[in-house]
Order: C-alpha cells, then structure tokens, then sequence
C-alpha cells in the first residue's frame, strides 16, 4: 500500500513501473524464502537470490528513483541502481553474520547443512567485499560530490558495522 501511496503522489510511470516491479519481486522473495524454509536444501545461490529479492531491490529502487527524481542522466541512473542493489546484498550479508543466532532460517540453515561453520561464515565475508566493492564501482561512475561521499561512507558502515 505504501508504495502505491508514493507513486501515485510522484506522478511519474517509470517510478510507478520501478516500484511496482519491486513489490512484485519481493513478494516472489517471500516467497521462494518459505519454499527454501522446509527444504533443508539450501544453496549459497539460492541464499543470494532470496537476499536480492527481498532486501537489495528495495535498496536499488530507493537509489533508482533518488537518481531519476535528482534529475540524474542515464548513466547517474544506472550506475546508482547498481549501487543500490550491491550495497543491498552487502548490508543484508552483514546483517545475517551479526544476528546469525536469532533470525535468519536461511543462513542457519546454511551452517547446519555445513561440515564446518566456518566455512559458511568466511564465504559470508567474502560475499559481503565483493558486493561491497561492486556497490563501489557503481558509485565510481558519478561525478564527485557530498551525496556520492555519503553514499562510499555507507559502504564502509556497511563492510565494517560491529
């Protein structure tokens, strides 16, 4: 509903269609998450999917639609969009390794499934740099200025949160 609230108030169809996609995809994250839940077969592949689903295309729709109504080119449009997705990924990896004992079902399920827990968590880290580098490269393709600093200080926010 609250996405159909701000769309309506922007008056702009690409917004309109950006958001809608999004609710869809995440809906289809929810549920592919419930699937994965009683199958105890869970992938790292399958992990990221959910992941990208569920929380990275909320953060890409949110840099996306910052860029278009910033009156950002083309180029400033994708190359937030791609940030927004990486540094979606990255924050909800971080998260997950935080919080490994309360919430995730997934991630749990992962280190169940695994011969050695450690592994699970150092795969975990080296998910987390490199959709935090790629989120990085996003941001390389735009001009320098205060917002774009902000943005490289959630990356390292991101890569570092203890």
């Amino acid at each position: 509903g609250l996405i159909l609230n701000i769309s309506s108030k922007l008056n702009n169809p690409r917004i309109t269609k950006d958001l809608a996609t999004t609710a869809m995809l995440m809906s289809e994250g929810e549920m592919i998450e419930g699937q994965l839940e009683s199958s105890e077969d869970v992938t790292f592949d399958d992990y990221l999917k959910v992941i990208e689903y569920k929380t990275a295309t909320a953060f890409e729709v949110a840099a996306r639609i910052g860029a278009i109504i910033g009156g950002g080119s083309e180029e400033e449009i994708e190359a937030l969009t791609e940030f927004g997705k990486n540094i979606g990924i990255a924050y909800q990896i971080r998260d997950d390794l935080m919080d490994w004992k309360n919430e995730d079902k997934l991630f749990n399920l992962l280190i169940k499934k695994s011969k050695d827990p450690r592994d699970v968590f150092n795969k975990m880290e080296e998910l987390l740099k490199n959709y935090s580098e790629k989120a990085r490269s996003g941001l390389r393709r735009i001009p320098d200025c205060e917002p774009k600093n902000n943005l490289e200080t959630l990356i390292e926010f991101t890569m570092f949160k203890a």
